[in-house]
């Protein structure tokens, strides 16, 4: 009797620990408090240059669409 409710809490033990591993891994911060951005090493013209990429990349992605699709996108 005594070696099965060790057995248990052993069991229990280890999957408590595997649960709060996971939990930590998961989530390393308060979920109401997200880790805020690096804003490292950027300049203005960094910035300037990711958005026209972005923007360039957009409406070439829509116009390639645009051309196999008729209708609505």
């Amino acid at each position: 009797m005594n070696k099965k409710i060790l057995i248990f809490g052993l069991v229990l033990l280890v999957v408590g620990v595997a649960t709060a591993s996971t939990l930590l891994f998961l989530f390393p911060y308060k979920p109401t408090q997200p880790p805020t951005a690096v804003e490292v090493n950027w300049t203005p013209q960094g910035v300037n240059d990711v958005v026209n990429a972005n923007s360039k990349f957009a409406f070439d992605l829509y116009h390639e669409l645009s051309k196999k699709e008729d209708g609505n996108i």
